[in-house]
């Protein structure tokens, strides 16, 4: 599978290893669920081996904003309870993430992490940075500004990490909010 990107979209393909194999995705607008099936010649029949979304934290926004989706357990988003003052702010880092959707996100493919860092720091706007590309020597900038929507912790195949903007006298915690 490859991620794509440009200025206005990200996006994926993916190519068979084995082209005698018949595959197919169908991406469904009416349930929001993309079925990836193959073709079994024994039975004659296309058979499902894999199915997305795969549980409530695979639904967009499933969690609300700034909630760390876990499918093993459920929250309803979060707001900041404590304001960032943008001079002496920190970030604390969330391994193996799926990272915010990009509604609301400036990319940069040309700047490595600790420019990223530097760029989100200085900007009193940006709540969250991370690297865009891990393929290639952690390559790329992603940052957020408002709230990170559709977020999901710990996922085993995922290579992304995430920086969340937090103000300094709480840097000791995890992402400072309370329930909405």
């Amino acid at each position: 599978m490859h991620y794509l990107s440009d200025e206005n979209h990200v996006y994926f393909m993916f190519h068979l290893v084995n082209n005698s194999v018949k595959a197919r995705m169908v991406m469904n607008q009416s349930t929001f669920k993309r079925v990836h099936t193959a073709w079994d010649q024994n039975e004659q029949q296309w058979k499902v081996y894999a199915l997305l979304p795969r549980d409530f934290c695979d639904e967009y926004g499933s969690c609300g904003p700034n909630a760390n989706c876990d499918g093993g357990k459920y929250d309803e988003g979060c707001v900041r309870d404590t304001p960032l003052d943008c001079k002496s702010d920190g970030f604390v880092k969330y391994a193996k993430m799926k990272l915010p959707d990009t509604e609301h996100c400036w990319l940069n493919q040309s700047m490595n992490l600790a420019e990223c860092r530097d760029k989100c720091f200085r900007s009193c706007s940006c709540v969250a940075y991370s690297n865009t590309d891990t393929r290639r020597e952690w390559s790329g900038c992603a940052m957020w500004f408002g709230d990170l929507n559709d977020l999901r912790v710990h996922l085993a195949d995922a290579q992304q990490d995430l920086y969340v903007r937090v103000p300094a006298s709480l840097l000791g915690i995890t992402y400072p909010c309370y329930s909405i």
